[in-house]
């Protein structure tokens, strides 16, 4: 599932990436790619580090915060991570908004892939 949900924003990532690689050194796209993998690797942090919490009935981590990781690009680690430590599965409101990020990434991607922004930037399709 995650691979299907991948395929828009990576599509586009690649095409931004292939479009700065004519003007920018290796090094700064380089640079571009980890700023893609970054927040995904804080989030499956967080998200383990609030499992822990849980766990030990200590304080967590607040949901915003894991929200906002995600809304930054972290949607994809955090998803990993949701289904390795079998956390923030269940609770409603949690789900609603981590699916909206993602529907946010999708629709995003879609509308410079295909709505004619990336056309008039040259990037696109």
């Amino acid at each position: 599932m995650l691979s299907a949900l991948l395929v828009l924003p990576m599509w586009l990532a690649l095409r931004l990436m292939a479009f700065f690689n004519r003007s920018f050194a290796a090094t700064e796209v380089m640079l571009a790619a980890a700023i893609l993998v970054v927040p995904s690797l804080v989030a499956f942090g967080l998200i383990a580090r609030d499992k822990r919490l849980a766990t030990k009935g200590r304080r967590r981590i607040p949901e915003s915060t894991l929200h906002g990781v995600e809304l930054v690009g972290g949607w994809p680690g955090s998803f990993l991570a949701q289904r390795h430590f079998r956390h923030k599965t269940i609770k409603r409101s949690y789900r609603l908004k981590f699916w909206l990020i993602i529907l946010f990434y999708q629709l995003v991607s879609a509308v410079w892939l295909f709505g004619g922004l990336a056309w008039r930037a040259g990037i696109g399709g």
